[in-house]
């Protein structure tokens, strides 16, 4: 069998998985809520022993968290950081969640702050959100929870 053959098999059998006409795995399904902002459904595959830090079988290997971002879906943001999620996990090209968040079009001050505050590495996009306008929501955002995470941090000290 030719290696182009194969390739078009393996092609149209990840097709069919990814679009659900194989038995997906309970990550997948964990997966598919985050991306749809199915907070119910996360609560629900979570109380299963289900990792929320699970990664996708797709070539870009995103995380439940990576989905939500990705899909703007704030409240499920919350959800899984509550749940333990890890903002600083990557994809495939090593892009963590926060980076998925930076837009200098669109307000995702209500995703970007409570990433920071979960433990976001901050250092490695501080370049990026210092090039947005000083009175953008996303850059104020990032800025006040990197402020106050570093509050709370110093206050901790014994």
């Amino acid at each position: 069998m030719s290696a182009r053959i194969v390739f078009s098999i393996v092609a149209l059998l990840s097709a069919l998985c990814f679009s659900g006409g194989c038995t997906a795995r309970p990550e997948d399904k964990l997966i598919q809520a985050a991306a749809a902002g199915n907070v119910q459904d996360i609560h629900r595959l979570l109380s299963l022993g289900i990792s929320v830090n699970c990664v996708s079988r797709d070539p870009d290997k995103f995380t439940p968290l990576l989905w939500a971002v990705a899909q703007r879906r704030e409240k499920t943001v919350m959800a899984l950081l509550a749940a333990g999620a890890d903002p600083n996990l990557r994809d495939a090209q090593g892009k963590t969640a926060l980076f998925y968040a930076f837009s200098n079009q669109e307000d995702l001050s209500g995703i970007i702050k409570p990433l920071v505050l979960a433990g976001a590495n901050t250092v490695e996009y501080k370049s990026m959100f210092a090039t947005l306008p000083e009175n953008d929501p996303n850059r104020i955002a990032f800025e006040q929870a990197s402020k106050e995470r570093m509050t709370s941090k110093e206050g901790n000290k014994p």
